[in-house]
């Protein structure tokens, strides 16, 4: 399982530049998707034209399955 955390700064938008995202999938690629769709939630109607992006992609440990 991969983490994907983008740390985004716009800095067209007033107020808080910077955004932060996360999403986690079996593969890089499905999981920075996530992270930038998080972001682009985040500042729904509001206009921006440039987007400075640090991705990190990390591997998770696998969580143990609960029975009950």
């Amino acid at each position: 399982m991969k983490l994907a955390t983008v740390e985004a700064f716009m800095p067209e938008l007033r107020g808080n530049c910077y955004r932060t995202g996360r999403g986690r999938a079996s593969n890089p690629k499905a999981a920075i998707s996530r992270a930038i769709g998080d972001v682009l939630k985040q500042v729904r109607g509001k206009r921006w034209q440039t987007i400075k992006a640090t991705i990190t992609v990390v591997e998770m440990a696998e969580e143990p399955e609960i029975r009950a």
